[in-house]
């Protein structure tokens, strides 16, 4: 796998990638993990050790492996794969919701040597989402339910 290869030239890509938030796992095409970043640990509460030998469809949700199976296997045809939301779930069960790309790895012969997914966890963003669209339509029902009008009084008190 490609992570195997790395020189101390290659030092700086090592710390972006072990530094970064966003989790980063090194797949064969089937998305059997052959690496795992430190942030793996964070977003889904698995140390990175633990991940390795695991598929990855494996940590997401069940209507979510679909597109995760899809997203490797065309990134293993040397397709980059535009971030998806799909729903993972955290060592502990919690829904853990990630915006998954994938991008294929070529070793040097530029025949591909597997695909590095990475992913960003934006359960605040939909949670908030789901919160939002809650309010509206609360405050749809309101406005149907006002019989004539409305009357808006700022915080001074004033109409």
């Amino acid at each position: 796998m490609p992570h195997e290869r790395l020189t101390a030239s290659d030092g700086l890509y090592r710390t972006l990638v072990e530094t970064s938030t966003d989790l980063i796992c090194v797949t064969d095409g089937a998305g059997t993990i052959g690496y795992a970043n430190p942030a793996c640990q964070e977003v889904l509460g698995y140390a990175p050790e633990e991940l390795l030998g695991a598929r990855f469809a494996d940590l997401v949700a069940p209507g979510s492996q679909a597109d995760v199976a899809s997203i490797c296997e065309r990134a293993a045809r040397g397709r980059p794969q535009a971030p998806r939301q799909v729903l993972a779930r955290s060592r502990d069960g919690a829904p853990v919701y990630l915006s998954l790309g994938a991008t294929p790895l070529a070793g040097g012969d530029r025949e591909l040597d597997g695909v590095a997914l990475t992913g960003t966890d934006v359960s605040v963003q939909e949670r908030r989402e789901r919160e939002l669209a809650q309010l509206i339509r609360d405050n749809e029902l309101i406005l149907r339910s006002v019989g004539e009008g409305i009357i808006r009084i700022d915080p001074g008190r004033r109409i």
